[in-house]
């Protein structure tokens, strides 16, 4: 999550009204959150927890059902815990306390157990990233906040007087103006490249097959596991509703874009 602040000029000073392209005036807010993934909503509860609304839109159409992001780690769950949310992640999601590393012939090479590591809640909850959004979503919903999709920010202008955005809805072209702008739209975003700012660290090389299936496999729901062998590794990690989210490496030399065959699948 990226943030871009600029303060508006003078203690106290009131954000500027600007009048859109097309002739309205629009009342703008003080915090725009551009982002309404898993980081953006969650800041937007925390602002408004501590007494500010945010405005927060996103240039989706419609919020998405894909699995994503599914893990949430303890030290994640403490920060939930404390902004009275934990209820309903606790209660839709698989508690993973261990992980397991497996060699060639499922044998045991390395275990890794939550238990015993400072956190309130000693396991992963592991759920859908769209049941994350979704619950967050309802939160803010239910505090009178709605998220604006299918607003797509164009420019990020930092002037003297505040913060100046260009955003666009269908078709329809608006400049708000807010003290601060939160970005959590990734690292390929306006939000993003409006800082000039260079972003650390690199890509992971590598593809993957990944699945996101509803299957019955021998292993405890509470444990996710890696195996690993010769020619590379196959991830499994329990989701609700017995379904699993698993990753499986492709070749190096294995560049298409079509979905593998069942056949193929079957001997990976």
């Amino acid at each position: 999550m990226a943030f871009f602040c600029g303060p508006v000029e003078g203690e106290g000073a009131a954000v500027p009204q600007f009048v859109d392209r097309i002739g309205g005036v629009t009342v703008h807010p003080l915090v725009l959150i551009v982002g309404a993934g898993p980081a953006g909503l969650f800041a937007a509860c925390e602002l408004i927890r501590h007494g500010v609304e945010p405005r927060v839109i996103e240039r989706r159409a419609a919020p998405h059902h894909e699995a994503r992001g599914t893990a949430l780690q303890p030290a994640t769950l403490d920060f939930v815990d404390r902004a009275g949310l934990i209820e309903p992640f606790l209660r839709t999601s698989v508690h993973i306390r261990q992980v397991q590393l497996l060699g060639p012939g499922l044998q045991e090479i390395a275990t890794v157990k939550l238990a015993g590591i400072g956190c309130k809640y000693e396991f992963q909850c592991s759920l859908p990233q769209w049941r994350t959004e979704t619950i967050l979503r309802e939160h803010l919903h239910s505090v009178g906040v709605n998220i604006e999709y299918g607003t797509e920010v164009k420019s990020i202008e930092d002037r003297s007087s505040g913060l100046h955005v260009t955003v666009e809805t269908g078709g329809r072209a608006e400049i708000l103006a807010a003290s601060y702008v939160l970005g959590a739209g990734g690292a390929h975003s306006v939000t993003r490249h409006s800082m000039q700012e260079h972003l650390s660290g690199g890509t992971y090389d590598g593809r993957y097959i990944v699945a996101d299936a509803k299957i019955r496999l021998s292993f405890p729901f509470e444990c996710g596991r890696i195996v690993v062998g010769p020619s590379g590794f196959v991830l499994f990690s329990p989701l609700p509703d017995e379904r699993w989210l698993i990753f499986v490496n492709r070749k190096e030399t294995d560049t298409r874009t079509e979905f593998p065959t069942e056949d193929e699948l079957g001997h990976c």
